[in-house]
């Protein structure tokens, strides 16, 4: 959608979540930024949360799913996905490298220190991949928003739950401005007369005569993207997918599969594989 003041929207979040230390190296991590095509969402439509019923989840995915299939429905993500090893490798060179050509990135004991302070070792590491997500999203959402007639897109990033602070903040703006990761974003965009640019959402207002100021999470765009999000998961890694919840089964995650393949098939979805990157 397209705000007055912060042009194209995009809203980003990650599944299973923003960390990318766990402990199995080949379950399918995944960043997800998602163009939605109305300020509405799916009216009715709540977090995906383990704690509801499988009957609910279920109800919702496939209402979800209609929606898209019958075209009530449009949003455009863009999954940029990897096995959890290979953002980790990926993050850990695009952090080596940034070190070497930035003055203002230093690589200390047990993490590494920017302006604004210390970032840990493991938040570092996945801002590294993290970063180079980001400009790939900011690619695909600048040519839609040439298309919108729109010259500006502002990428929401989820609250993430990796300590992020002033540093870490500092530290993802360095890493995204990379040559590796910005040379062919900022061409593209400059082509385009684009400028982009990215925040998390402090809050919102549901509509403009409204007075209640609501969680950014409960944003309708930001419910669906974590509804794609997961969607998504759940296709590429299911028995992983299976594993990260309470009484999670395999007829809530056929159902729960079922909006991904909806944009997939309506061409709206791309997928990009991150797993073979290099800064070569």
């Amino acid at each position: 959608m397209i705000h007055a003041d912060h042009g194209l929207l995009c809203h980003v979040d990650a599944q299973p979540d923003e960390q990318v230390n766990k402990k199995d190296p080949e379950s399918i991590h995944s960043l997800v930024g998602l163009i939605g095509s109305s300020d509405a969402g799916l009216p009715g439509l709540l977090q995906y949360k383990d704690t509801r019923t499988t009957a609910r989840k279920i109800a919702a995915a496939n209402r979800l799913t209609r929606a898209i299939e019958e075209k009530h429905l449009s949003p455009i993500p863009t999954i940029c996905s990897a096995p959890r090893s290979s953002w980790n490798a990926f993050g850990n060179d695009i952090l080596a490298s940034a070190t070497a050509l930035s003055t203002h990135v230093e690589k200390v004991d047990g993490g590494y220190e920017v302006a604004a302070g210390r970032v840990v070792d493991t938040v570092a590491m996945a801002l590294g991949l993290y970063s180079t997500g980001l400009a790939l999203i900011g690619l695909r959402a600048g040519i839609v928003a040439k298309k919108w007639n729109t010259g500006r897109v502002t990428l929401l990033l989820d609250p993430l739950p990796l300590d992020i602070g002033p540093a870490a903040m500092e530290l993802l703006q360095i890493l995204t401005v990379h040559p590796s990761n910005y040379e062919s974003w900022a061409e593209t965009h400059a082509d385009f007369d684009v400028e982009t640019r990215f925040g998390t959402m402090a809050s919102y207002r549901a509509n403009a005569a409204s007075d209640e100021v609501l969680e950014p999470k409960q944003h309708p765009n930001a419910i669906l993207t974590d509804w794609i999000a997961r969607s998504f998961n759940a296709a590429a890694d299911g028995d992983s997918w299976l594993q990260q919840g309470n009484d999670r089964t395999e007829e809530q995650r056929k159902a729960v599969t079922g909006p991904f393949f909806a944009l997939h098939k309506r061409g709206l979805a791309k997928v990009v594989p991150l797993q073979n990157l290099s800064l070569a």
